[in-house]
């Protein structure tokens, strides 16, 4: 395996879009699950409310936190 001082500007160049490639697929697959977790979530607090008259729910951790979210 080439290292980083053995690779042409070109190679590096691809690497480095690949790289960007990776990081916006990541970033919208995280983005899909937080909004699935958010929908489960209204799900969730629907059915607490109109089953078991819950009067308040909250939402805490990562999800609660814009630009925090962890899978």
């Amino acid at each position: 395996m080439a290292t980083a001082r053995e690779l042409s500007p070109e190679q590096m160049a691809a690497y480095r879009a690949a790289a960007q490639r990776r990081d916006r697929a990541e970033r919208r697959a995280l983005a899909a699950r937080e909004q699935r977790a958010w929908t489960l979530a209204h799900r969730v607090a629907m059915v607490l409310r109109e089953q078991f008259n819950v009067g308040r729910v909250m939402v805490f951790g990562s999800l609660a936190h814009p630009g925090c979210f962890t899978a």
